[in-house]
């Protein structure tokens, strides 16, 4: 299946847009807005081999940067994040964590920060799954989203709106 989304994409068949949640694009311009430093820890196939940084284990974002951060062929996830909070003296109210893995969810959450589930269906690009919405609140998860269609919600939760 990512092989064959791959070529699709190579061949300009797909856009990177095709892959993306709802209103993914406008959560990311609008933390930039505010200055908003930002670190998405997200999974990476270990058969997939991008070109360009789509398979990025971490991505830091703010208007100076953007940056990789770890590796999941090298480092589990927890890992990566561990090393994220600690170079970056983060903890508390200080950072938040949006994704669907319940490994961010667990270390953001022992570390005091703010755990945004996002239980998504992948194949539409929003709406529920349910499945990965019991394993979020088993995670810890404190809010979740299934997509970013109530955007302005979700930033007035973030204490950013």
């Amino acid at each position: 299946m990512v092989r064959g989304r791959l070529k699709k994409l190579e061949a300009g068949e797909l856009a990177p847009a095709d892959f993306q949640m709802k209103n993914a694009r406008t959560l990311v311009e609008e933390l930039y807005k505010r200055h908003v430093n930002c670190i998405w820890p997200a999974a990476q196939t270990r058969s997939m081999r991008l070109p360009k940084p789509g398979h990025w284990v971490t991505l830091t974002c703010s208007r100076q940067n953007l940056r990789l951060r770890g590796d999941v062929n090298i480092e589990s996830k927890k890992l990566v994040l561990e090393r994220i909070i600690r170079e970056y003296n983060l903890g508390g109210h200080q950072f938040a964590t949006i994704g669907d893995g319940p490994v961010e969810m667990r270390e953001t959450r022992k570390r005091g920060g703010l755990c945004i589930g996002v239980a998504s269906d992948e194949v539409r690009r929003f709406g529920w799954n349910l499945a990965k919405r019991a394993r979020l609140i088993r995670a810890g998860a404190q809010l979740i989203v299934p997509d970013f269609s109530q955007l302005p919600a979700l930033l007035r939760v973030m204490n950013l709106a």
